[in-house]
């Protein structure tokens, strides 16, 4: 019995909780509003406060206006009533949360309104079908966008990078412990060279293209990154280096500037001859990203499976560089 009591009375309150209204309809509103008898102003915004609307205000607010001419209503009464409808229209924040497409964007740029309150609502409705492209950034400058909003639109990191001629693309993955704001950037593949041959590899931004230098093509078996390439950074302020699993560094990776801690390889088996590398950074294209060349050859007469890893650090100061021809970035298509 003593157990019975306290469900009793558990149930004898949720049997006292009012059960709640339904939203307001238009109907019942423009009822209210074109006669005066039914009902006060006042008393039918509190209605609305409490119970919502169940129509879109937008669509309805002609009707609603209609309904007050009628009954002769106070103006500063009938505009209390539609801010609470609005606040209170559920088919309103719907429609006021989906995505904005890129004309809608640019409308609103074009309108000069604030840009913290319009950067505001991009975060919050998104916009979609967004081409994520470094020239699409540049019709979102054009048209009057900040590069907070910019950025926050069309990531850098993002970006797609135009194919070069002449090259592969391959897939280029995400490192686990990718940071665009890691203070030291690596780059890792593993790719089938074929023998007596040289391979070309090219890091642009988020891309990797591959070529034959010399004899047969490649075949990336996995590539990963841990932050994009450097854009808009001369060669005087990048420290750089590259070494290849079982060989050794060569002598053109220490004159452009490699990292000596990171370019050491292992050492020679006896009886057989390293594979070598070399990097090179490569000058920035129209677009201001830079690029780092790398090439590996296999003097074996055997394909051989090849992994190197690319690494970078910006410098603070500029470094001493050995004066040497600028190489030019590969031609995109």
């Amino acid at each position: 019995m003593r157990f019975l009591l306290p469900l009793l009375s558990v149930v004898c309150v949720f049997a006292q909780v009012k059960a709640p209204e339904p939203p307001l309809s238009l109907d019942v509103l423009k009822e209210g509003l074109s006669d005066p008898a039914l009902a006060e102003v006042p008393g039918l915004t509190k209605e609305v406060l409490a119970r919502g609307i169940d129509f879109d205000l937008n669509q309805e607010l002609g009707a609603i206006l209609t309904a007050a001419a009628e009954g002769h209503r106070a103006p500063a009464d009938v505009a209390a009533l539609i801010a609470a409808a609005l606040d209170n229209c559920q088919k309103c924040y719907a429609r006021f949360l989906t995505p904005l497409t890129q004309e809608d964007l640019l409308t609103l740029l074009k309108r000069s309104h604030d840009r913290d309150l319009l950067l505001q609502e991009v975060r919050a409705r998104g916009v979609k079908n967004l081409d994520i492209s470094e020239a699409n950034a540049n019709v979102l400058r054009a048209a009057g966008a900040n590069e907070q909003l910019v950025s926050f639109l069309i990531p850098d990191d993002k970006v797609k990078i135009s194919p070069l001629i002449g090259y592969k693309t391959f897939e280029l993955k995400h490192a686990e412990d990718y940071d665009t704001s890691a203070t030291e950037g690596w780059l890792k593949v593993t790719a089938q060279v074929p023998a007596n041959s040289t391979s070309e590899f090219v890091f642009k931004h988020n891309t990797l293209f591959t070529r034959a230098v010399t004899g047969g093509e490649p075949n990336t078996l996995a590539a990963y990154f841990n932050k994009p390439a450097p854009r808009n950074l001369s060669i005087d302020l990048l420290q750089f280096g590259a070494n290849l699993e079982g060989g050794e560094s060569t002598a053109d990776e220490e004159k452009r500037g490699g990292l000596s801690r990171l370019v050491k390889g292992k050492a020679k088996e006896k009886g057989k001859e390293a594979p070598p590398i070399e990097v090179a950074y490569l000058g920035a294209d129209d677009t201001g990203r830079n690029s780092f060349q790398i090439r590996v050859a296999n003097k074996q007469s055997t394909p051989q499976e090849l992994s190197f890893t690319l690494r970078w650090m910006v410098l603070t100061t500029p470094k001493t560089v050995t004066a040497t021809k600028p190489t030019p970035a590969p031609a995109t298509k």
